[in-house]
């Protein structure tokens, strides 16, 4: 009996030192977790169908910040089909108007570049007729996948006029999960975009904190390939880690302002490039031409009331 009792006093005593360190390993755990919490910053931001950078039937829906205000310019325009100028996109413009490619004077304006400049075959081409590259430095419109012969390349289905109406139900939402300043996790749903076509996805940046003067420098969010296609109802999900948290801006160069998704009317892809450029960089377009953007969801701006 006293050895039993002896037995079982020194497996009790074996136990103590585990049960006195299950309260300290719980309080570190705990310490942990909120540490973890502490770090672990989340945003979700509402998508606003555009018609321009900054632009919602030809006005500013948010505040860039000094020095840029409301600085803003469209990206598509109103087909005429009276004129070879297309028209400005205003709130009361027909939902059913067709919309075709325009480039905005306040953008020539705030690169001084004369309108002079611009080949007017870019401009006053409705969406779908914008040609595609069929060949190196060849490029032409490509018909409905269901009006070109069976040995001629077409552009996929639905391929009917683009119009404000449909453009302006675009809709989505973006998640942005921080895991401390130099993990971020991006999740991009969009709904109603056109049906089966290509976009691209971009951030723009604000001004850099280590004097770098480029002005509005745009980056593939995630890294390249930064594409998405949409499937046959205009949607589709878009996920990408990033190596900064956007919604921390202070802890890096440059802030992100706002995220793009940008519609490719030509079906084209440019990899790191947003959109081929201007004649006097190689390339030879201007957004609003090729590329146009669709939804943009405010980041680091002031949305205006």
């Amino acid at each position: 009996m006293r050895h039993r009792t002896r037995k079982l006093l020194h497996g009790a005593l074996a136990l103590l030192p585990v049960a006195l360190s299950m309260p300290v390993l719980a309080a570190a755990d705990d310490l942990a977790a909120e540490q973890h919490h502490r770090w672990r910053t989340a945003r979700t931001i509402q998508g606003v169908a555009v018609t321009g950078h900054n632009d919602v039937l030809g006005k500013p829906f948010f505040d860039w910040g000094p020095p840029f205000g409301i600085f803003g310019f469209a990206t598509i325009g109103v087909y005429n089909a009276q004129g070879p100028m297309p028209l400005p996109l205003t709130e009361s413009t027909p939902r059913s108007a067709i919309l075709a490619t325009r480039i905005d004077p306040n953008l020539l304006a705030s690169t001084g570049v004369s309108p002079d400049e611009v080949d007017p075959s870019w401009l006053n081409v409705p969406l779908r007729q914008v040609p595609v590259q069929y060949s190196f430095g060849k490029t032409k419109p490509f018909p409905g996948i269901f009006e070109a012969s069976s040995s001629e390349k077409g552009q996929a289905a639905p391929n009917n006029p683009i119009t404000v109406e449909q453009w302006m139900r675009a809709n989505g939402t973006a998640r942005i999960v921080c895991e401390g300043d130099h993990y971020a996790r991006l999740k991009l749903q969009v709904h109603d975009l056109i049906p089966n076509r290509m976009y691209a996805v971009w951030a723009t940046l604000g001004q850099s904190r280590r004097g770098d003067p480029e002005v509005f420098p745009s980056i593939p969010v995630g890294g390249t390939p930064n594409i998405i296609i949409t499937d046959r109802d205009g949607s589709a999900l878009y996920e990408r880690p990033m190596q900064f948290c956007p919604l921390r801006p202070a802890t890096t160069d440059r802030p992100m302002l706002v995220i793009n998704v940008q519609y490719h009317s030509n079906h084209q892809n440019y990899g790191g490039i947003n959109g081929p450029p201007i004649e006097r960089i190689p390339g030879g377009y201007w957004i609003g031409t090729v590329i146009h953007n669709h939804l943009q969801f405010p980041v680091n701006v002031t949305p205006l009331q």
